[in-house]
């Protein structure tokens, strides 16, 4: 037992240890600067936007305006939104893979195996021991971020925003899942480069699969409505063949639509990594930030609908319909919740189906690392 503590406490050490070594969080720390260098530039005021600590003043744009006599929430969730789901949830998740990606295969090399597997404690520990390596490596570069833009809110614009802390779980929860393929790949091929290009492709896969289902789900319904409509009840000939032609690709689509959802109801729901933790901060903080985003969304769809309107009015050869949000349905976003009546929009089936599929993939992994010789 002294020997099994003695070696988890040097697997912890050795997690920190190539942590704080990589070059590439290095790189991620100093990108990191740039947003937390724009929190004590700019200063978010009750009633305007301060640069360089007073020297330039703008008032806030309308759309903040409408949303309450504090617009600064808005301006932090929009800041948030574009810094930890845009800017770090793609490029520091693609560099993030990156610099994680050797962990498996260098610890299967010929000497390092040698080496490793003498020591007195299973492979699956090894091996989830580089599992917490790179959730630890995520969870200090997204503290490093957060805390940094919470001070620099608090300092500059005099804004106590501790919900802001939280937003480094999106990155920590986001990255599980990844990090649990890039694993696998990695103790089946023995490769790095194979680890790290397979995992950024699987991460943008599966976000672009996410992003079409819920496309899907809130517009594909209008595809075959107009298909099926153009089918029915042909006035011409020309118009009944037509119809004759579109009858195959409706099947066509709804296959589609069919193969679309299977997919995502296996893969991992990283698409809702920032919707979970909105939800989970609101159920146990009250952080509001959840109300923030709606509001948001909702001054998004009427400034689309004023435009749309706009751009109808204006064209003489169109006819002056309406074009609205209830054309393409309720948001996704909207739908969301703990309570959904559909299982789809549950936050607890996105949190449990995620959680399921990264488990399976770590027993994968460790099943084939046990049954490996070298």
């Amino acid at each position: 037992m002294p020997s099994r503590a003695l070696a988890l406490r040097g697997l912890f050490a050795d997690a920190i240890y190539q942590v704080l070594d990589n070059r590439v969080f290095r790189v991620l720390i100093a990108l990191s600067l740039l947003p937390i260098l724009l929190t004590f530039v700019i200063g978010l005021k009750e009633d305007s936007i301060s640069l360089l600590f007073g020297m330039w003043t703008f008032d806030y744009p309308t759309m903040s305006e409408l949303l309450g006599d504090d617009p600064r929430p808005v301006a932090i969730e929009w800041l948030l939104e574009i810094v930890i789901d845009g800017f770090v949830g793609n490029v520091g998740m693609t560099l993030s893979i990156a610099a994680t990606a050797f962990f498996v295969p260098r610890m299967l090399e010929k000497g390092a195996a040698d080496l490793v597997f003498v020591k007195p404690l299973s492979r699956w520990t090894l091996y989830l021991s580089r599992y917490v390596t790179g959730l630890v490596f995520v969870a200090l570069l997204g503290l490093f971020l957060t805390s940094g833009i919470y001070l620099g809110l608090l300092l500059v614009s005099g804004y106590n925003a501790p919900e802001v802390l939280w937003s480094s779980l999106t990155l920590v929860y986001l990255f599980g899942m990844i990090h649990a393929v890039t694993m696998l790949i990695g103790v089946y091929t023995r490769s790095t480069s194979a680890a790290m290009i397979l995992g950024i492709v699987f991460f943008f896969g599966n976000g672009c699969v996410h992003q079409t289902w819920q496309f899907k789900d809130q517009a594909g319904h209008l595809l075959i409505d107009e298909m099926e409509s153009a089918s029915k009840d042909p006035e011409s000939e020309a118009e009944a063949d037509e119809a004759e032609g579109t009858t195959p690709w409706i099947g066509l689509v709804k296959g589609l639509y069919f193969a679309v959802d299977c997919v995502h109801y296996v893969l991992p729901k990283t698409s809702d990594a920032t919707l979970v933790n909105l939800h989970v901060q609101d159920a146990v903080f009250g952080s509001g930030r959840l109300a923030i985003r709606r509001k948001m969304e909702e001054a998004a769809i009427e400034d689309f609908n004023k435009d749309m309107d706009n751009a109808r009015s204006n064209d003489k050869d169109r006819a002056p319909e309406s074009r609205n949000s209830e054309m393409f349905g309720e948001s996704f976003e909207s739908k969301f919740a703990w309570g959904a009546e559909e299982t789809r929009y549950s936050v607890w089936f996105s949190i449990l189906s995620s959680m399921a599929f990264t488990g399976l993939m770590l027993l994968l992994g460790m099943w084939k690392l046990r049954r490996s010789d070298f």
